[in-house]
């Protein structure tokens, strides 16, 4: 996602993007920041849908880092932006671009990152997150929404129908990876064609199309709004004068 910084630098003046992958990114982005003298820090995760076990390792990085400091700044975190309008949005053209060159397909798929039945027993939001972004995106296609549990079951059933062409979106998923690449775009189209499906096609995730670019961006600045004022400089001089004046010790 190359293309991040140039948004954002709209949106904060420090800004900071490390990948899940490598936790020790996070731990030196928030160091790097605290050199600097930031006063204010909220906490992003790059996933549209809340999912405890791609969330935990990355914000315990983070708050251990912080944990560190001896100044440690005001801290926020974006939960989620699974229905944010702009994210919607950003989907939805990415579909409509893919169709303009390609044509519609006899059906679309849209295919989540599976998890236990235990985490939504347990209260985790991303069973019905997932639910949302998909309605919403089929509303925003015009589209009847097409509900089914298992993505390889579902590719299997159309293939076995004799669907001339699916395609395939992530929705959960704002850069493609291992799972987008191999498990839906190689494995996906290989369950399918095997079933007796003809023509599939996976449309890329958003990358770093504009767009989605415009919508992080607003979804940061969102998410910068609302903060306690912390005084100036002068304002802190001014008050360190007057302490002095008063018999404090510099």
């Amino acid at each position: 996602m190359a293309k991040v910084g140039t948004p954002l630098e709209q949106a904060a003046s420090h800004w900071w993007l490390a990948v899940l992958a490598g936790l020790v990114f996070i731990a030196a982005g928030i160091l790097a920041l605290a050199y600097q003298g930031i006063t204010l820090l909220a906490l992003g995760l790059v996933f549209g849908i809340s999912i405890l076990v791609w969330g935990v390792s990355a914000l315990v990085a983070a708050f251990d880092s912080l944990s560190c400091m001896r100044n440690m700044p005001a801290v926020r975190t974006v939960r989620h932006f699974h229905d944010h309008a702009g994210y919607i949005n950003a989907l939805a053209q990415n579909v409509r671009d893919y169709w303009m060159k390609s044509g519609r397909p006899d059906r679309l798929v849209m295919s989540f990152h599976g998890v236990p039945r235990v985490t939504l027993d347990k209260g985790d939001p991303y069973h019905c997150e997932c639910q949302k972004t998909g309605r919403l995106l089929a509303e925003a296609l015009a589209l009847k929404p097409w509900l089914k549990p298992y993505t390889a079951e579902v590719l299997t059933r159309l293939g076995k129908q004799k669907v001339a062409r699916v395609d395939v979106i992530c929705p959960g998923f704002v850069s493609d990876c291992l799972e987008t690449l191999e498990e839906i775009a190689i494995e996906g189209k290989t369950t399918f064609i095997q079933a007796g499906g003809r023509e599939f096609n996976f449309i890329p995730c958003l990358n770093e199309r504009n767009e989605w670019m415009q919508a992080l961006t607003d979804i940061v600045l969102t998410h910068l709004l609302g903060w306690t004022v912390e005084p100036s400089t002068e304002e802190l001089d001014n008050s360190r004068l007057r302490a002095m004046a008063m018999g404090a010790k510099s």
